[in-house]
């Protein structure tokens, strides 16, 4: 299991809402908000959702493009 993802990060980056992602996920809306708090996650979950958000599972890791810092 994996805790901790940046679930509303890609979340609002994609434009979605929690119940526009629990549609197209089929994961629950009240598992999305406790993904989000930063409980732990199934790998199973974890593959719905990044599919739902059109990335990879990998991306789902790591913050979405534009709130990641880069070092100057």
């Amino acid at each position: 299991m994996v805790g901790n993802l940046p679930l509303r990060a890609w979340r609002e980056y994609k434009g979605l809402s929690m119940r526009d992602l629990a549609t197209k996920s089929g994961v629950g809306v009240s598992t999305i908000v406790r993904v989000e708090r930063g409980d732990q996650v199934q790998p199973r979950t974890r593959r719905r959702l990044a599919e739902a958000l059109e990335i990879t599972h990998e991306e789902l890791l790591s913050e979405p493009p534009d709130r990641r810092v880069t070092a100057r």
